[in-house]
């Protein structure tokens, strides 16, 4: 493991400005496009992407690629909090709401660090989770209002987003890779922006946000397969070209995607329904 100057060298510190900034940019966002697409750049995989990037600086590609591994493994713990906070929003306040969230979180954090297997199984695991919680969410009802972030709450979510990293990064030695890959996604962006679109615009809307998130972690999960296979054989920028644009695929066809899926259900279920000059209409006495 590196030492303090490890740590301290530039090269190191450089991506700890990636989740920060990358925060300020989903609140501009979902302030002018609402918290469907706020959810959906949520899932863009910045924060743990930081910390497999600082491990592979300081301690190597190998023990890089683990640590995306676990990342697979924190999908499924943040599809947990999402189903757990849809669930909860509809009975319960914001702050039984989160609580409960991150305790589901925490749960299955600790159950798929005992239970997971390979890196396939744990990506398809993570697939079935998100496909899940999209379809729970949907069901329970959603809802998209403008965003109305309140700027004081920012500059702290910043904080707390680069601390996390950090912490996580340096946690490497004493939990292992896997542990921090899943700690690396815990949802210290994820909450904060939940629960005030929660308060502000009402629990669809926290809903809304969730499942924009749910759909962009498709991406995050072919991401950090290709991470995991190619880190260790192909190097830092080998294993990151590579996996970069699988990663923009992914997230084009989850963006868009169920949008027009969505539009081609209500158009048909519009053009079932019969309309004023339908036949069943027009029928005469003879046909009634």
């Amino acid at each position: 493991m590196v030492g303090l100057g490890g740590w301290l060298s530039a090269r190191a510190l450089v991506p700890l400005l990636i989740p920060p900034l990358y925060l300020a940019i989903v609140s501009v966002v979902e302030r002018r496009w609402g918290q469907a697409w706020s959810g959906r750049l949520t899932a863009i995989p910045t924060q743990t992407t930081t910390v497999v990037l600082i491990v592979a600086l300081t301690d190597g590609p190998a023990l890089a690629g683990a640590v995306a591994g676990g990342a697979l493994l924190g999908v499924i713990s943040l599809s947990g909090f999402a189903a757990v906070y849809g669930a909860a929003s509809t009975r319960s306040t914001v702050g039984w709401s989160v609580a409960s969230a991150l305790g589901g979180f925490g749960g299955l954090a600790g159950l798929t660090f005992v239970l997971h297997g390979p890196s396939f199984v744990d990506a398809g695991a993570a697939a079935v989770a998100v496909g899940l919680t999209v379809i729970l969410l949907r069901r329970l009802g959603t809802g998209t209002t403008p965003g109305r972030r309140r700027a004081i709450g920012l500059p702290l979510r910043m904080g707390l987003a680069t601390a996390l990293v950090l912490g996580v990064a340096v946690s490497v030695a004493f939990v292992g890779p896997i542990a921090a890959g899943t700690l690396g996604v815990f949802p210290i962006i994820t909450a904060p922006m939940t629960t005030l679109n929660h308060e502000e615009s009402g629990p669809r809307a926290a809903r809304r946000y969730l499942e924009g998130l749910e759909w962009g972690l498709f991406g995050g999960i072919a991401f950090f397969l290709a991470l995991n296979q190619l880190l260790a054989s192909q190097g830092i920028v080998g294993a990151f070209a590579i996996s970069t644009p699988v990663l923009v695929v992914v997230l084009l066809v989850a963006f868009f995607l169920p949008e027009r899926l969505l539009e081609g259900a209500r158009g048909r279920r519009r053009a079932a329904v019969p309309g004023p000059t339908s036949p069943g209409r027009e029928m005469g006495p003879a046909g009634r």
